[in-house]
């Protein structure tokens, strides 16, 4: 009965240190598309550049339309990467706005990304 608690006991925390898995951010460096279908019916686009220097630009279009461009830094810790907007052609995402995503996966040609705000996942495509 010990030997089963303790194997237990091994398989959660084993499963706990998984779901935490630590990312590192040279993986997440590249260009990405991903696109969505908004309630409305519209097509929403978005194409996000991660550099090695730890800055991002992004633009997103509605239906092929441009819609928003925005910019920034950005951060890996754990697997939480953050988000902090310093440009932006719209009212949101605001200059000085932080935003959070959880890492779901990340692969050579898919990241899968879980917003804290939204709850909302999201996958993206490595642009090659």
């Amino acid at each position: 009965m010990r030997l089963l608690i303790l194997v237990l006991v091994l398989l959660c925390n084993a499963s706990t240190a998984l779901a935490q898995a630590d990312f590192s951010p040279l993986s997440l460096v590249g260009k990405w598309t991903t696109e969505a279908r908004h309630p409305s019916g519209a097509t929403i686009a978005s194409n996000v550049v991660l550099t090695q220097n730890m800055r991002f630009s992004a633009r997103s279009t509605v239906d092929g339309k441009p819609f928003v461009q925005f910019g920034g830094t950005w951060s890996v810790a754990g697997n939480l990467l953050t988000w902090r907007y310093e440009t932006s052609s719209a009212m949101a995402p605001a200059p000085g706005t932080t935003d959070t995503d959880e890492i779901v996966s990340a692969e050579d040609s898919r990241l899968i990304l879980r917003s804290k705000l939204s709850g909302k996942q999201h996958q993206y495509v490595r642009m090659r």
